[in-house]
């Protein structure tokens, strides 16, 4: 009998034994919840960051005014996410100036080194900044024309010289990017949300 006992509490033993480590797996009916984790990894490709701009923009003005621009000027996103332009800046050279666009030069001196530039819509200003409306975002693998006019005092003999270069700083479209695997500039606040 003896013997019989000893091997029923050992068998009881390892059935309680079993039974309290449940608790760490699941909750018991009416205790608190458990928190259970896993770990998430990730495995992502770098994202490619290619944009080309054209290196020149011609413009042609007839001895009658016509003017002539490249019809094939693009910004191309050779890239794989989204970009946007955040600045279009005209700069002048060789002692040119800028005017705002619309300017009426029909008074202004013969052979001024004065011209207005317009790109994709949107006039230079005299500091040079074109507004971006007409810049929307790029998508990768995608291009944005780009349509530009121009008009210059009209000179004394044939000018045949760069008069400006155009800067375009372009940068990832974060708002555009879904998902975001790209890191937030926004600082965080506290509580540990984006406001």
């Amino acid at each position: 009998m003896l013997k019989k006992s000893k091997t029923l509490s050992l068998a009881m033993a390892l059935a309680l034994g079993a039974s309290l480590s449940v608790p760490a797996l699941a909750a018991v009916p009416g205790s608190n919840p458990v928190d259970l984790s896993s770990e998430v990894d990730l495995s992502a490709a770098a994202a490619t960051f290619s944009v080309s701009v054209p290196t020149h923009l011609s413009v042609n003005i007839a001895a009658d005014g016509t003017v002539t621009t490249a019809s094939n000027a693009a910004i191309v996103n050779n890239g794989n996410g989204p970009v946007k332009i955040s600045q279009v800046k005209v700069q002048t050279k060789n002692g040119w100036a800028i005017a705002p666009w619309g300017k009426d030069f029909s008074n202004t001196p013969t052979g001024t080194k004065e011209f207005t530039m317009r790109i994709n819509g949107e006039g230079a200003s005299e500091s040079g900044n074109v507004p971006l409306a007409g810049f929307p975002t790029i998508p990768g693998g995608e291009s944005l024309a780009l349509t530009y006019d121009a008009d210059a005092a009209v000179q004394s003999s044939a000018v045949n010289e760069e008069i400006a270069e155009i800067v375009v700083t372009v940068d990832w479209d974060r708002a555009a990017l879904t998902p975001s695997i790209y890191p937030d500039p926004a600082p965080m606040h506290s509580g540990g949300s984006n406001n």
